[in-house]
């Protein structure tokens, strides 16, 4: 049995960005809040797999209100210049575009620090692909929703999506608290891991 995947906060303070800008080829390496190296390894070879993000969106505000989550990956291009020096182009690709809906499942004040969640942060109980968005594989992106159904309450349960990195080197991710078609959550934020 391999290690446990233990979840990590993909912003240390939760975003209140209210649009998106992606990123675009660069000779730079990745970097910044929402920016994380996979694997903590460089480039692998032919036939390697990175593996999958299991990806817990929270927010903070109220109950059904919502935020988009996008997970852009990148993968390294790299090639000897001519003067034989080698040059590298990180090169971005959308991995999910996710519409997420706040739940009742609020998280515990442990700690009190930022690192961990606040008790006005709430679990995502809805994760859905945003509307205009499709993915041809299912198997790239997968999402567990956990909505009330029949006046349900579904309590303190909560979404998870899980994203196949198909080979990036580097994740990002952005938050645009005005992305969802509902009410604007304040913040968006997610707990990732590889699995």
């Amino acid at each position: 049995m391999g290690a446990i995947p233990i979840l990590q906060r993909a912003f240390v303070t939760n975003s209140t960005a209210s649009a998106i800008t992606l990123g675009v080829p660069s000779a730079t390496e990745p970097s910044g809040a929402g920016v994380f190296k996979l694997s903590g390894k460089g480039p692998r070879t032919f036939g390697e797999t990175r593996g999958n993000l299991l990806i817990k969106p929270f927010g903070s505000d109220t109950d059904n209100d919502e935020f988009r989550l996008i997970v852009e990956g990148y993968h390294l291009f790299r090639t000897q210049g001519t003067s034989g020096v080698i040059q590298n182009l990180y090169i971005p690709t959308t991995l999910a575009v996710l519409d997420c809906t706040l739940g009742l499942s609020i998280g515990a004040a442990a700690l009190g620090s930022p690192e961990m969640l606040s008790s006005t942060d709430r679990f995502a109980s809805d994760v859905d692909m945003a509307a205009g968005t499709s993915v041809s594989d299912s198997s790239l992106v997968r999402v567990s929703s956990m909505s009330p159904s029949n006046g349900d309450d579904s309590g303190g349960a909560s979404a998870v999506a899980i994203i196949d990195t198909i080979g990036c080197c580097y994740v990002k991710f952005h938050v645009d608290i005005n992305g969802g078609a509902g009410t604007a959550a304040v913040s968006g934020n997610c707990l990732f891991a590889m699995i």
